[in-house]
């Protein structure tokens, strides 16, 4: 049985990983067939200060993308 919602995490840009500091990214993909509500979901980087919490009314249509940046206020 294939699951209707499909949330995958499709890239992540880090230290490391040939961009800035200020770049450092997680990217989301909806690779379902259905619009999944991502209200309260909650993302952490590793780090104190790096979280995100998507806000209510967040939703990802089928193939559609969204990147989380990490605030570039969370390093020293």
């Amino acid at each position: 049985m294939i699951e209707k919602y499909q949330i995958i995490i499709s890239d992540i840009k880090y230290e490391g990983a040939l961009c800035h500091k200020h770049e450092e990214y997680l990217e989301i993909k909806n690779i379902g067939p259905l619009r999944t509500n991502l209200s309260g979901w909650h993302v952490n980087a590793g780090a104190e200060g790096q979280d995100y919490l998507f806000p209510e009314q967040t939703y990802l249509a089928p193939g559609q993308v969204i990147r989380v940046y990490i605030p570039i206020t969370t390093y020293k």
